[in-house]
Parts: structure tokens; C-alpha cells; sequence
């Protein structure tokens, strides 16, 4: 049975899973051994407890699929120190380039949120339709909160054809910066309304 529920922390482990799963192999210049904690890590970063917007699609308990959104996202400061803990001390020059990355790109992300706007933290399905169904749970979940619209940011590595196919406008196009090790990575911002 599938079953749309909110997504907690006791859920992380199996979201670090399916980010492992999903994009393990996108950053071919990443050492084997740190990819657990560093896709551990991009879950635990966007990870908001406090926010009504974390989402979960379940299948007989497992997790399938997750989004997480917040209208004002925390800084990430709990997930440095769980990646830190995660690896190795020689990782730690790497996890730094990561977290750069991420944060480099949150923050080109933050000029261009409105006020009333959801930002779309993580966004991740392994089962098809699992995607549709947490996005037509999250859109109507942020209607009944008077939300406009949400924001959100992407990169090369993710299949970002799907929010020019599913209504959302971009807004903004850039070589990633900083970058990540040597590779050729663009930002993408794109926007959707709710009405």
C-alpha cells in the first residue's frame, strides 16, 4: 500500500539511501568510500524538522520517495557536523568542496526568493508516480497555507527537463560557482506558482 506521510528524521538513513541510489555515480571524480556520507549529508543539509512542507511516499513502510520545502530554511549547521563525524579525516577537504557547492548555490537561491514562497529543498522519487503524487500533496498543502509559489535550484546532475515539462519558469541560468572538483556544472533557478 502507498501512503503520502510526512517525512521525519527517523527517515534520513533511507533518504541517504535513495540519494546514493539516484545519484551516486553523477560526480565521477568522487572517492567510493566518502559517497555514503557525502549523499547522506546533501539529505541531512536540506533537511528542515521544523517545517509542515517534508514529505514521504511509503510502500508498505519503505520509503519511496521524498520532498522536503521550507519557507525559510534553516541554516545547515547540524549537517556539517554529521558529515564530519560521517567520514575519514582525509575526506575532509573533499566534504569542504561539497559544502561549498551547496552552499554557493543556496545562496545565488536565496536573491531571487519572494516573500510568501515555499523554497523546494530536495526532491527525489524511486518508484514512478511517486514524484507526482508528493507534488500535487505539497502544492495543495502550501494552497491551504496561502503560499504563491516556490523556488528552487538544480544542477546538470539531476534530470531538470522535468520542471520545464511540469510548468515551471527558469529564471536564472549560470556556470555552478564555486564549482565541484572539475566539473562542468550549471545552476538552474526555477519558479512555479501554486494559482
Amino acid at each position: 500500500m502507498v501512503e503520502v506521510t510526512g517525512f521525519t528524521g527517523a527517515m534520513l538513513p533511507a533518504a541517504g539511501e535513495i540519494a546514493l541510489r539516484l545519484w551516486g555515480n553523477e560526480v565521477a571524480n568522487m572517492p567510493q568510500m566518502y559517497r555514503p556520507a557525502i549523499y547522506s549529508y546533501l539529505v541531512h543539509y536540506y533537511y528542515d524538522p521544523q517545517s509542515v512542507y517534508n514529505l514521504a511516499v511509503l510502500e508498505n513502510g519503505s520509503l519511496q520517495a521524498l520532498l522536503l520545502a521550507s519557507v525559510d530554511p534553516p541554516e545547515p549547521l547540524e549537517a556539517w557536523r554529521f558529515l564530519q563525524d560521517s567520514l575519514p579525516a582525509a575526506g575532509v577537504d573533499y566534504a569542504l568542496s561539497y559544502r561549498r557547492y551547496l552552499d554557493g548555490n543556496r545562496h545565488l537561491e536565496d536573491t531571487f526568493k519572494l516573500e510568501n514562497e515555499a523554497v523546494l529543498l530536495f526532491f527525489a522519487s524511486i518508484q514512478p508516480g511517486c514524484g507526482r503524487l508528493l507534488m500535487e500533496n505539497f502544492t495543495r498543502l502550501a494552497r491551504q497555507n496561502d503560499l504563491d509559489s516556490m523556488l528552487l535550484w538544480t544542477d546538470n546532475t539531476c534530470n531538470y527537463q522535468y520542471y520545464f515539462d511540469h510548468g515551471f519558469q527558469l529564471l536564472h541560468r549560470q556556470t555552478a560557482e564555486p564549482g565541484l572538483l572539475d566539473m562542468d556544472l550549471e545552476t538552474l533557478i526555477f519558479r512555479r506558482k501554486f494559482c
